[in-house]
């Protein structure tokens, strides 16, 4: 009967570490893909800012006869770039709004479709404002 109780105290302790193991495994695992993701968003986070310093330091800039880029901002929090333009050529009160809005609004999706520089916020689901 003695020699029993020492082997079953150690398949109990073994079930024990084993157990302790596969725990800590899964925890580190999970760990390590939160700390992974994390570092991926700041990554993403700093390249977008240098893209915008980078921007910025050719602005204003004229993208055609009508619109001028004044400049970009990128908003962490919200994970969005904002573009400020200025339509060079319109007077505040003689033009329909709603009409600009509209054409502006379908130029500018056409130019962040097709514009490769921005195809690394786009690949990190950047919200894009103007």
């Amino acid at each position: 009967m003695k020699t029993k109780a020492p082997y079953l105290k150690l398949k109990v302790a073994i079930g024990i570490v084993g157990t302790l193991a596969i725990i800590g495994g899964v925890g580190f695992g999970l760990y390590y893909a939160v700390v992974k993701e994390e570092l991926k968003t700041v990554v993403a986070k700093e390249q977008l800012l240098l893209s915008v310093q980078k921007t910025n330091q050719e602005c204003p800039v004229m993208i055609d006869d009508e619109t001028r880029l004044e400049g970009v901002m990128y908003h962490s929090e919200q994970h969005e770039l904002e573009h400020r333009y200025t339509m060079v050529n319109m007077l505040a009160d003689g033009y329909d709004a709603a009409s600009v809005q509209e054409g502006v609004e379908e130029a500018i999706i056409s130019n962040i479709k097709s514009d490769q520089s921005l195809a690394f916020a786009k690949a990190n689901k950047v919200t894009f404002t103007y």
